[in-house]
């Protein structure tokens, strides 16, 4: 798994330097006492697709919460978003204190420009051994 996302983001151009996949997988060494990991990008835009329709931080707060209620040891679940997404969040000052609440309990990891986020929560979920809140086939 982790040799095929090195393979993908190898073939991958951008002026921007890239930070390596191994960073997140160190990261995960670190910081990986998850029983939960949300692909957050899918979450927020889950049945957003209407006239006003976008990215929905409340959906996302929403599931966010539930597991970590529904965790026996109150454990905070793993979020995983664009940089992109999350610099757009911290400009709104409706969903700033959310999102630097996550980033505090570092349980917010942003996936780096020209990267698919995709791999993080796979590999995490692979790692982790744990559950996998996606609407991604």
């Amino acid at each position: 798994l982790v040799a095929l996302a090195m393979e993908r983001k190898a073939k991958m151009t951008s002026c921007e330097p890239m930070p390596d996949f191994s960073e997140f997988q160190e990261w995960l060494e670190k910081h990986g006492d998850y029983e939960a990991i949300i692909d957050g990008a899918n979450i927020g835009l889950y049945q957003q697709n209407f006239a006003d329709g976008g990215f929905s931080l409340p959906q996302l707060e929403a599931v966010v919460k539930e597991l970590y209620n529904k965790s026996g040891n109150k454990k905070w679940p793993l979020i995983l978003l664009h940089k992109k997404r999350v610099n757009a969040l911290l400009e709104n000052p409706n969903h700033r204190n959310v999102v630097e609440e996550w980033i505090n309990n570092n349980v917010l990891y942003t996936t780096p420009p020209g990267s698919n986020d995709d791999w993080y929560w796979l590999y995490a979920t692979a790692k982790l051994k744990c559950l996998l809140v996606t609407n991604d086939e």
